[in-house]
């Protein structure tokens, strides 16, 4: 099955498009070392964790056990030592808010792993890790709680390593051969290299194969993909893309990792990153590689059945794109020491037509003078959901997460404008409520 992209229009239209991603000075030392904002973690819109891979003229890949965070949307940075000792290389992080965080270590000598933690924004450091991963490689960690994390490595007895903790990594418990599929011979993963919707994970390796859990790591399935290393990304626990960067081949699916369908992109580009924007629904970011050694950006909303540019011609970044909603993402940057990382400065939207309506949800009163509240159906109750409250242009006003049962949800009016919204609430699976919300004083 091949899908139509809209691209040829877009790609006539590109120079109309508006920088919507600006360099932000990092301010890497200028020593004459490559240093690239690799990963970044995002807990808010003012508060961002960034993991930097500093690699040297000659001699490869260089110890930097530096967390580096912003407190003002980018506008300063903070280098916070992490006491990590030997030849440590990032691997990843993990951030869950402007305190708490977790980076992840390999030594670039003897392999391993160690985790480090944070719980006060990085003013101290403490060491998560004992024997995890001794005889192993590091490659990954996942936050769904403050405390409850997952680790993964690449084979190591003969099964990637799955380590587990509920406690902040004060223990932690390797997921049993009984639940993890045997690994094939040459197979491991990459660094940083994974996809989260919910409870589910899921992560590709060299031999083109794709592991998923949608429970937080404790039971694994996989799948074949393809014969090479693809990475992932989801915006839901069923929908989700793999792709390499040196084809134009990509693949999808809609069963949450089982199956997929190869289709061809007809860009003339590569996808590069790609990363889900919480709170849209099948809403996607991705990056296009170019011949000339720039990067233009793009955004769908519908599963990249139709997509649009928000950026073109960025200076060539080749590190990751992430968002946390629609008006807060980054970009990894180039190796320039003054500006090595890319803010986003606009707003995506799920309003691309009139918003579809759904009898099942109700919200009461409507109109509303200050208070109201939004009646879920039955059966969709419990998980995660977002809520959101958006204007008639997209322009989302509010939003706010929800993680305890309850058929009703509280919504306030106080501080919003006489007219008409659209009240979006978006279930753990991705599924999309929506009702028109009346607000008179």
């Amino acid at each position: 099955m091949k899908k139509a992209f809209s691209f040829l229009i877009l790609m006539g239209l590109s120079h109309l498009v508006l920088s919507q991603f600006v360099a932000m000075p990092l301010n890497y030392p200028n020593d004459g070392n490559g240093y690239m904002s690799w990963w970044v973690s995002i807990a808010d819109a003012q508060h961002a964790w960034v993991g930097t891979v500093k690699q040297a003229p000659v001699g490869g890949y260089q110890a930097f056990p530096v967390a580096v965070k912003t407190n003002d949307g980018g506008e300063n940075w903070i280098f916070d030592t992490i006491p990590a000792t030997g030849n440590a290389w990032i691997q990843h992080l993990a951030a869950w808010d402007a305190n708490t965080c977790y980076y992840l270590f390999t030594d670039g000598n003897t392999g391993g792993g160690a985790v480090w933690k944070t719980s006060d924004g990085g003013s101290t450091w403490s060491k998560k890790t004992t024997t995890q991963f001794d005889g192993g490689w590091a490659n990954f960690i996942v936050l769904f709680s403050a405390d409850t994390a997952l680790a993964m490595g690449d084979p190591n007895g003969g099964r990637f390593e799955i380590q587990l903790t509920n406690n902040g990594g004060n223990t932690w418990t390797r997921v049993p051969a009984s639940d993890m599929p045997a690994a094939q011979t040459g197979e491991w993963g990459l660094s940083g290299e994974c996809a989260t919707a919910g409870n589910s994970v899921w992560f590709g390796t060299s031999k083109g194969r794709c592991f998923y859990s949608s429970d937080r790591g404790l039971h694994w399935s996989v799948s074949q993909v393809s014969t090479q290393y693809l990475h992932f990304c989801f915006s839901d626990p069923m929908n989700g893309f793999g792709w390499t960067a040196a084809e134009d081949v990509y693949y999808q699916t809609s069963d949450g990792g089982q199956t997929w369908t190869s289709n061809h992109n007809p860009t003339g580009s590569h996808f590069g990153y790609m990363s889900p924007v919480p709170g849209i629904v099948h809403g996607f970011v991705a990056t296009l590689t170019q011949p000339d050694t720039t990067t233009d950006v793009i955004f769908t909303n519908d599963l990249f059945l139709t997509s649009s540019f928000i950026d073109t011609n960025i200076s060539k970044n080749s590190t990751g794109i992430f968002f946390k909603n629609s008006s807060t993402g980054w970009m990894g940057g180039s190796y320039l020491w003054y500006h090595n990382i890319f803010k986003f400065q606009g707003e995506l939207t799920t309003v691309q037509e009139p918003a579809r309506l759904d009898d099942g949800m109700r919200i009461i009163p409507n109109p509303a003078f200050r208070d109201a509240v939004v009646v879920l159906p039955r059966g969709t109750d419990t998980g995660e959901r977002w809520v959101r409250i958006l204007d008639l242009t997209g322009k989302v006003v509010s939003e706010k997460r929800y993680t305890t049962a309850g058929q009703s949800i509280k919504l306030d009016a106080s501080a919003l404008r006489n007219g008409i919204y659209i009240a979006e609430v978006i279930l753990e699976n991705g599924t999309g409520l929506r009702q028109r919300w009346v607000v008179q004083h």
